[in-house]
């Protein structure tokens, strides 16, 4: 655990890596699919204020966009045939038909929302809002264009990594694998796809996309590259053809993050360049003469309020103009950014407000999420969380875990006690000698000796008395000869397969990941930990080989990944959908104790003294600090991984009963557990 001092982001060479920054920015634009937070958060913003504007509106969906309504349906026939625009509308004028497509763009933006076979979704999305959007095309207004892009776009974006039914599935099928059982093979995709396929046939060749050339490409291709994307999957899951579909998904995705920033930009550029020019926003009637109308006064006291005052239309009517000119450029300096940013979230949320548009409104502050900052977000997602949970979750007291108790008892089998067996071994207070001490309330026979762990040159138990246990988990040798190893009573004369194979089934979903630039002696101590409160993984950042001293032996029964570099640990982690908490004490980080940790997460930490790199840190989604409260300039850097996993043992495990060892803790129906 490092301080904010003097040369702190100084570390030991890392060994190779790329040479200059273009090669830094290929590896990552190629390795991980960036801003899982950011693109989430378009998804569930845009499709929802889609949704909510159409059940709004569903009273009035015939004089807006059925063939009855005011915009008549050979009017838009003559429209569509001049621009080439497309909607499913104009293949039938059936009220049926219409109902039904009103429907599906309800239903197709409310699964998009919750993120259910996200890519299908977001397709069927698009051609619902360009279908009722081009029908009509004079109803909409600034907020249905901003739509209108971003339906497009997200087709494009790899928008489920986090915060959706199918990074729930994905997470919950790789704990099946990581438990060695056989993936759930996917059904409903390639049957959504499948009849999609025919569908997407007839309209091409019934000329019902419309007359332009790039939506029936995009079409095509998405519905070719997702056959591919199955097929890979199902044939090859761990070949170059997977790495090379996931490069090229990778690439798509970053490059339309890009056009959506670029497009926001755009917009409020724009805007703010045009209202300078325009003499309303000179002499402030842009914003007075609004607050005047009927029509855009859906609070006319508090308008007329606002109105009244000189000062506050002066300030809003130049503010409004000054932050749309300007944001573009804060996007060079973070602070600034941000601060613009909220001042246009609260703009748009005035507006909504005191004009009565609040689908304009919700539209623009979810195009403005994209560039909030990850560690907002996250912390907004562990609110979330935590108030669901409070208003909803009950918990359900938990039985055995599988393979304790009962059969085990009955195989006359001394594990799960959690207590001193009946020859614990008693020490002489004169010379230290050791002498059994029976236990007269206990049967002698039925239980092996044991012996005070860490107090003596013998720990652990000896031989098993006949009858032995009898179970595939048993190590005759360990049976015949007694179990001197590091492991809970619940394991004794279990195999170290046994073990690993039991603690698989109760893993948490945090993992730990521990740059290893030189060789500290604390990374014993962070493996330790992590055994104990019993992560998911273990990734060793920087060199291969590392100090075990600490570890006693615990790293054979965890899993251990090694990372030559933090890129390498970040593309791994943004595959898994798994975001990268940082654990240091730098200027700026969030403080652990008020910090809602996320349940699938890598807690990253750095060595003694150094702390985390300043490559780490700019990998990590966020920072999270540790309080103190005496001199010392900070904690040992074990100390430090033990509290940040404590935190999230905490907030999401299962706690045992005191006593009940280690074998008694969160069981697969765990809330720790993905499954």
């Amino acid at each position: 655990m490092s301080t904010p001092a003097a040369g702190h982001g100084t570390a030991r060479d890392p060994g190779p890596r790329p040479v200059g920054k273009l090669a830094h920015a290929i590896q990552r634009v190629t390795s991980a699919a960036l801003g899982p937070y950011q693109s989430a958060v378009i998804r569930i913003g845009f499709s929802a204020t889609y949704m909510l504007f159409l059940l709004r509106e569903f009273p009035h969906r015939h004089e807006m966009y059925g063939p009855d309504g005011p915009w008549q349906w050979g009017m838009a026939e003559e429209l569509l045939g001049n621009n080439g625009a497309f909607t499913v509308l104009m293949w039938s004028d059936g009220t049926v038909w219409f109902e039904s497509v009103y429907a599906f763009s309800v239903v197709s933006a409310a699964l998009l929302m919750v993120g259910w076979r996200s890519r299908t979704m977001s397709v069927l999305f698009m051609v619902g809002v360009l279908s009722l959007q081009n029908r009509s095309i004079f109803m909409g207004d600034g907020g249905d264009n901003v739509i209108h892009l971003m339906a497009i776009y997200l087709v494009l974006t790899r928008c489920a990594q986090v915060w959706s039914l199918d990074a729930r599935r994905a997470a919950r099928d790789a704990a099946r694998v990581a438990d060695g059982a056989p993936p759930v093979r996917d059904v409903t995709g390639p049957v959504l796809w499948a009849v999609l396929g025919p569908v997407l046939l007839w309209a091409t060749l019934t000329d019902g996309l419309g007359g332009t050339v790039w939506l029936p490409a995009l079409l095509w291709l998405l519905w070719t590259g997702n056959g591919v994307w199955w097929a890979v999957n199902r044939f090859a899951p761990g070949g170059e053809p997977r790495t090379l579909l996931d490069v090229l998904a990778n690439l798509a995705h970053n490059a339309t993050l890009v056009v959506i920033m670029a497009e926001v930009c755009l917009i409020y550029a724009t805007a703010g360049w045009y209202k300078i020019q325009g003499s309303r926003w000179q002499d402030g009637t842009a914003l007075y003469y609004p607050l005047k109308l009927d029509y855009f006064t859906p609070w006319p006291g508090l308008s007329d309020l606002l109105a009244s005052s000189a000062l506050l239309v002066m300030v809003l009517t130049y503010g409004t103009v000054l932050v749309q000119v300007a944001f573009p450029f804060t996007l060079f300096n973070r602070r600034v950014k941000n601060v613009l940013l909220v001042a246009m979230i609260g703009e748009h949320a005035g507006i909504a407000l005191l004009l009565g548009l609040p689908f304009f409104s919700m539209a623009m502050i979810a195009a403005d999420a994209v560039f909030l900052p990850t560690v907002f977000l996250v912390w907004l997602g562990g609110r979330v969380t935590l108030t669901r949970e409070r208003l909803f979750s009950r918990r359900v007291p938990q039985g055995p875990a599988p393979g304790r108790g009962g059969a085990d008892e009955a195989e006359g089998s001394s594990r799960g006690t959690g207590r001193r067996g009946p020859y614990a071994r008693r020490v002489s207070s004169e010379n230290g000698s050791t002498e059994p001490l029976p236990d007269v309330a206990s049967d002698p026979a039925g239980e092996p000796v044991q012996y005070d762990d860490g107090y003596g040159s013998l720990i652990g138990v000896g031989p098993h008395p006949q009858p032995w246990p009898v179970g595939e988990r048993y190590d005759p040798e360990l049976l015949a000869h007694g179990d001197r190893r590091n492991v809970g009573d619940a394991y004794r004369y279990w195999t170290r397969e046994a073990i690993v194979a039991d603690l698989d089934l109760r893993r948490h979903d945090f993992h730990v990941a521990v740059e290893n630039w030189g060789h500290d002696f604390n990374i014993g101590s962070v493996v330790r930990t992590a055994n104990a409160f019993l992560a998911k993984e273990i990734h060793i950042v920087g060199r291969r080989r590392w100090n075990r001293r600490g570890a006693m032996v615990t790293d054979r029964y965890q899993h251990v990944r090694h990372h030559p570099d933090t890129s390498d640990l970040t593309a791994w982690a943004a595959a898994e959908g798994l975001p990268i908490i940082g654990i240091d004490n730098l200027p700026g980080a969030v403080p652990l104790e008020r910090t809602v940790l996320p349940r699938r997460c890598v807690l990253l930490f750095g060595q003694e003294g150094p702390g985390l790199t300043e490559e780490a840190r700019d990998h990590a989604s966020m920072v999270c600090s540790i309080a103190q409260f005496g001199s010392t300039r900070s904690i040992n850097a074990g100390a430090a991984a033990a509290i940040a996993m404590h935190a999230w043992v905490q907030r999401y495990a299962d706690v045992p009963e005191p006593g009940a060892g280690p074998g008694s803790g969160a069981g697969p129906r765990s809330r720790g557990t993905a499954g």
